[in-house]
């Protein structure tokens, strides 16, 4: 193999991932009315706009990372299996819902699975 092509096409360098890939924002949002209910999610708008168009709109943004769009997906179901691997998810069965992203856990548990 060439060197010169195999030292300039790291594929596994963040900085170049990020500069050929749009960025994407994986965020945790919080219930404005039950601080315990957390969601995880990602987004290509903002976390703002998911807060405020998310189910009843009663969601408040607790935060919020950019990431490359090519790993978004694989970042937000990982914190997800984090979470219900540790008991935290919302059966949506429960409350009649579909959602599969809601977890019973304060908005900082739901972030340290993110990060």
């Amino acid at each position: 193999m060439n060197e010169n092509i195999a030292s300039n096409h790291n594929v596994f360098d963040p900085e170049a991932i990020s500069l050929q890939n749009p960025s994407s924002i994986i965020y945790v949002l919080s219930r404005t009315d039950n601080s315990s209910i957390s969601k995880i999610g990602s987004t290509e708008v903002s976390a703002q706009s998911r807060a405020q168009n998310y189910t009843d709109g009663d969601w408040s943004v607790f935060s919020e990372i950019e990431v490359p769009s090519v790993v978004k997906f694989s970042v937000e179901r990982f914190a997800q299996r984090i979470l219900k691997s540790g008991g935290y998810w919302l059966d949506p069965k429960i409350s009649g819902g579909t959602a599969t992203e809601v977890f019973l856990c304060e908005a900082k548990i739901a972030m340290d699975a993110v990060q």
